[in-house]
């Protein structure tokens, strides 16, 4: 089972990777069809990931998950055309759209659950219900309440709701960065950005932290993660910052506020970005110089706090035989690339 559950993940990730691809180079699937699409076939990713390691009451609900979340998908692709000629609030949802648009919605909050933890869903929860019953609240704050049929009409078959602006940047522009940044720190790329920070910084006064804060802005200009960005870089620069004198709970400190400012640093800049080109109408262009600067002075202030204190604590930089080789690393990471264009040209029209 857990072979068979490992390749059915791998399939499911290909098969959204192909998804995109086909929207791009072959011919643009209609937006709410696409949206819908894309968005089951990352719930049923994060279902399914760990299905084989749960209990297995927990397996079944996991199972159940992804049947409903492949129903409601069915229901919309089934449904698309009347989805998209339907005149909003005036054409009332059927009793079929409510039950596939609640299940919608209740999948969708279990998988905001287990990713984004307790505080997102219970944050959506909140607005959820004050969606339901605003009108039992002071006027000031209050409204005159939505029912079902009407939140399910605005959530659910309008571009007003789930299948908005967010959903909209997630799939025209950070999926493609999230590709580019995994093909480049799988051909070396990340790893080169960690030795150049560490051969740029590691001799100075308090090199290791340093060359940490470095690391995680170069990293984080390329995945816009704060948690992909600890684990890639946090593994190998807090223990190095330890060793070196740092406190447990500094070396901490360090890693996570420049783990969390790779937000920040253009060109990736999370999912934040991308939001802001679709609500203000401005070119990517723009908005990368606007947060240049303040990304650049978050690093400045993060160093200059990590100087100071190695200053106080008497710590020293890396001894020139511990400095990583950036030719080296750099060779591997071309060599790669090299490797990975050749076949994926032979596996091109072009190629063969």
């Amino acid at each position: 089972m857990i072979a068979s559950t490992h390749l059915a993940i791998r399939v499911i990730a290909v098969g959204i990777t192909a998804l995109q691809l086909y929207s791009v180079f072959v011919a643009p699937l209609p937006l709410h069809m696409h949206y819908a699409l894309f968005l089951a076939a990352v719930l049923v990713l994060v279902f399914g990931k760990d299905l084989p390691e749960r209990p297995r009451l927990a397996q079944a609900i996991d199972l159940l998950l992804i049947a409903v979340t492949i129903a409601w998908a069915a229901y919309i692709v089934a449904n698309h055309d009347r989805f998209i000629t339907r005149i909003a609030f005036v054409d009332r949802p059927t009793m079929w759209d409510m039950i596939m648009g609640t299940a919608l919605i209740a999948t969708l909050m279990e998988a905001t659950r287990r990713v984004a933890g307790w505080g997102l869903f219970v944050i959506a929860g909140i607005f959820i219900l004050y969606g339901f019953f605003g009108y039992i609240l002071p006027s000031s704050i209050g409204h005159s309440g939505l029912g079902l049929s009407r939140f399910i009409d605005i959530q659910v078959l309008s571009n007003n709701g789930i299948f908005g602006i967010p959903i909209g940047a997630v799939v025209s522009y950070i999926f493609y960065f999230i590709l580019f940044a995994t093909f480049l720190e799988l051909s070396g790329g990340g790893q080169l950005f960690i030795d150049l920070a560490f051969f740029a910084t590691g001799r100075t006064r308090g090199g290791p932290a340093k060359s940490a804060v470095i690391a995680s802005g170069l990293m984080g200009s390329i995945n816009g993660s704060a948690v992909a960005n600890v684990v890639g870089t946090g593994t190998f620069t807090i223990p190095l910052m330890r060793r070196f004198g740092y406190k447990p709970t500094f070396a901490a400190a360090v890693e996570a506020a420049s783990s969390t400012g790779g937000q920040l640093m253009p060109p990736i800049m999370g999912a934040a970005a991308f939001v802001m080109v679709e609500l203000t109408g401005l070119d990517y262009v723009t908005i990368l110089t606007g947060a240049a600067i303040p990304a650049v002075l978050y690093y400045l202030a993060i160093l200059f706090a990590v100087d100071l204190t190695a200053k106080k604590d008497g710590l020293s930089g890396l001894p020139a035989k511990e400095l990583p080789d950036v030719r080296a690393a750099s060779c591997a990471a071309s060599t790669f690339s090299c490797r990975w264009s050749c076949w994926s040209i032979s596996w091109s029209p072009v190629g063969r």
